[in-house]
């Protein structure tokens, strides 16, 4: 891949996070269609996980 095809920024890492969702059923999380995940420190020791903004 060229430097003209990379969708990342030169600052910015891609990573593959793999998580388990405990006491939440899967379809109850994704039943929205739009559940906005995000990645707060994953670079520390104790990243956090925000799911629809809580």
């Amino acid at each position: 891949m060229s430097d003209n095809d990379s969708p990342l920024e030169e600052d910015e890492v891609e990573s593959l996070v793999y998580v388990e969702f405990e006491g939440i059923p899967g379809s109850e999380l994704y039943d929205k269609g739009n559940t906005k995940i995000e990645m707060i420190g994953i670079d520390t020791d104790h990243p956090i996980m925000r799911v629809d903004d809580r």
